[in-house]
């Protein structure tokens, strides 16, 4: 015996069967009781909502000859022909190998031929837009002149790829997820037809993980069916599906909210082995987060660092789709969020990391008050107001301008990342990876930050993180951090400037280092703090 699907077998044969959706299908129905038949249809929404579904029930609805109520009859010719799959009035066409122009000037060769046994020739194009340039052209024309017996029903999970010209012509629907309790309430019905044992928190959890999609799953049950011979739990789906369950993702929050980034490093690695899925892992870790911040938000006690943790997890889960090395990303956004929750004074340059060939290749001699008076790091006793010192650099950055180097630049956030897991530069390269470098010139970078604490903390490790971008890139660069609001700013005056004739022209730092013993002293005891007895030598 022949076996079906789950989801092919259960597929709805009348509008009443249909889970959710119930707007679209009162319209619908509406329609065709009332003789307002449209020639084109655009049904767009998720996978697995119900676009083809109800697509094929509307082709069946229109030229049914005798209505069951809101349903079909199930009686008339085209009914049972429909029923039974050789409906010739009905053609099903799939745009994504079925795309060119010939396959559209084929359907346009035949739409003028009269239906044989129904009311109607109905043309379903599914995922419609996979159609090339040349077949939307040559849809056009069809579509804004049929003949009175042809429909179109287009589908598509990509509404945006559809041209305006096409949307314009057709009637458009949108398709919402279908809702929790209706797929609870479908996989039920299933589970009680097939004589399936699964216990009603694993329904909740297969309704949640399908994300509003049906068919996913009533896919899922029909594969856990077959997992297992017994009832279907819990702990079945988490294993089957590679999902960590609910304790230990909230035993990775609490690690990420005591800040302890060795333990969180090692319960990753140890859901990592057990084959978890880190996509679905750092989504539930941004949801978890999510729900506290709800959970306090009437009461105005929400952390700063939630918000921020959301953000970093959600720019990693952006990464993870679209890199190679997702357990990269992962690795490095959780560490970042245990970063910000972190106790103990700011971590300081470890002299055994960083060697002073590094440094003496990368970063140039401050004071040259005579051959043996030099130091092998970069410490300024900065004369002016940072604001003063700030404005400089940030005209200087503008002044010369370089988008090449700017391009080589955000192409080394993976060299970077290598550092995020030393403890001792961790600091330093969460400031790097989380800015956005907008303006690069020959000797000065502007960074934006999103929040102003994070700019805050960055100026006052600002010489370290220098260091630590100069033994990354391999040349030395002074950094000017601002906030998101401020960089907005700086773009719309520079805009202005440049529109009105004003130039930037590069200007000169002041000294920062005079010629007094007393302050040379002062800079090295500051290299010396900052570095370590090792790396500083007076010769």
């Amino acid at each position: 015996m022949e076996y079906y699907a789950l989801y092919r077998k259960y597929r709805p044969q009348t509008f009443s069967e249909v889970a959710g959706q119930q707007k679209i299908k009162k319209v619908l129905i509406n329609s065709v009781k009332n003789g307002k038949i449209s020639h084109a249809y655009l049904f767009y929404g998720p996978k697995g909502t119900g676009k083809t579904t109800i697509a094929k029930l509307m082709a069946k609805i229109v030229n049914c000859f005798k209505l069951n109520g809101d349903d079909p009859c199930g009686e008339c010719p085209s009914c049972i022909s429909v029923e039974q799959k050789n409906n010739s009035d009905i053609i099903e066409i799939d745009a994504a190998s079925n795309n060119g122009v010939e396959e559209i000037r084929a359907i346009r060769d035949k739409i003028n031929f009269m239906p044989s046994i129904s009311k109607y020739r109905v043309y379903i194009i599914d995922e419609v837009h996979m159609l090339s340039s040349g077949a939307f052209n040559a849809l056009l024309k069809t579509l804004e002149e049929p003949p009175s017996h042809v429909i179109f029903i287009l589908a598509t999970t990509e509404y945006h790829k559809v041209p305006q010209t096409i949307i314009s012509r057709c009637q458009c629907f949108e398709f919402e997820r279908i809702p929790q309790t209706d797929i609870i309430e479908k996989l039920k019905t299933i589970a009680e037809l097939e004589k399936i044992k699964i216990d009603d928190s694993s329904l909740k959890l297969i309704a949640k993980y399908s994300d509003g999609a049906l068919r996913d799953a009533i896919g899922m049950i029909d594969k856990l069916a077959l997992y297992t011979n017994n009832i279907i739990t819990e702990e079945d789906f988490y294993k089957f599906r590679g999902i960590a369950n609910e304790k230990e993702i909230d035993n990775l929050v609490l690690l990420i909210l005591e800040g302890k980034i060795c333990q969180l490093i090692k319960e990753i690695d140890d859901l990592f082995e057990n084959g978890k899925d880190i996509m679905l892992l750092a989504d539930e870790v941004m949801l978890k987060f999510r729900d506290k911040i709800m959970e306090k938000a009437l009461s105005n006690e929400v952390d700063e660092r939630e918000y921020i943790v959301i953000d970093i997890m959600y720019k990693s889960i952006i990464n993870m789709k679209t890199s190679d090395n997702p357990r990269m990303f992962f690795d490095l956004g959780m560490i970042k969020c245990a970063k910000l929750y972190e106790e103990g004074p700011e971590l300081q340059t470890n002299s055994e990391q960083i060697t002073k060939e590094k440094i003496l290749k990368n970063i140039p001699e401050v004071s040259k008050k005579s051959k043996k008076d030099t130091l092998p790091v970069t410490v300024r006793e900065i004369k002016k107001s940072e604001n003063s010192q700030t404005e400089i650099r940030i005209n200087n950055a503008f002044a010369t301008a370089n988008k090449e180097i700017l391009k080589d630049l955000k192409s080394m956030e993976i060299e970077m990342s290598r550092y995020i897991n030393n403890k001792e530069f961790a600091t330093y390269v969460t400031y790097l990876i989380d800015g956005e470098i907008r303006v690069v010139g020959e000797k000065n970078i502007i960074i934006s930050l999103k929040y102003d604490s994070m700019v805050e903390n960055a100026n006052n490790s600002l010489e370290n993180t220098e260091n630590l971008f100069s033994l990354i890139y391999g040349r030395y660069f002074k950094l000017i951090f601002v906030s998101e609001e401020k960089w907005n700013k700086l773009k719309k005056d520079y805009v202005k400037n440049i529109k009105d004739g004003k130039n930037y022209t590069y200007k000169e730092e002041p000294p920062l280092i005079n010629n007094d013993v007393e302050e040379e002293n002062e800079v090295v005891e500051k290299a010396i703090d900052i570095f370590g007895q090792d790396l500083v030598e007076i010769q």
